[in-house]
């Protein structure tokens, strides 16, 4: 019997002034045609905000402030054999203009508002947008203040 390892990812959303957070489009690994916020898994020895920081800036080129951790999911696909948690943020877009990073891995980039989200959703992203416990957390950070 093959033992699968269980590995750690992060994930969040960067709004804008506007309250819209930025989609990608996935292409070229596992969940490839879904739309998904930026993310990633965490190096070895580096911590979660560090690591969403870090996937943030690889991915689109942002620069965040005001993270927040608003949860975990626990992501398992059975057909990849993959398992991950992952630690789920919300964020400010600080500076930057979005731009495709890493065009193996992404096709399209777009600001969406979360009740209008692109189709069809990675599977984390659909989990942690039908967490009301999640949804709750981003709403209250929404009308929080900005910095």
């Amino acid at each position: 019997m093959k033992i699968h390892k269980v590995g750690s990812s992060v994930a969040g959303f960067v709004f804008d002034e506007q309250g819209r957070t930025i989609m990608q489009h996935r292409t070229g690994s596992h969940g490839a045609d879904t739309w998904c916020p930026p993310g990633g898994k965490l190096d070895y020895g580096e911590h979660p905000e560090e690591a969403f920081q870090r996937e943030v800036k690889e991915e689109i080129d942002l620069n965040i402030k005001d993270l927040k951790c608003i949860g975990f999911t626990n992501d398992v696909f059975p057909d990849d054999k993959l398992h991950f948690v992952t630690t789920w943020y919300v964020s400010r877009l600080a500076s930057g203009i979005p731009k495709i990073m890493e065009p193996h891995k992404c096709i399209a980039l777009e600001w969406r508002a979360l009740n209008d989200m692109p189709a069809p959703l990675f599977q984390p992203t659909n989990d942690m947008l039908n967490s009301k416990e999640m949804m709750q957390k981003v709403k209250a950070y929404l009308e929080g203040p900005t910095t």
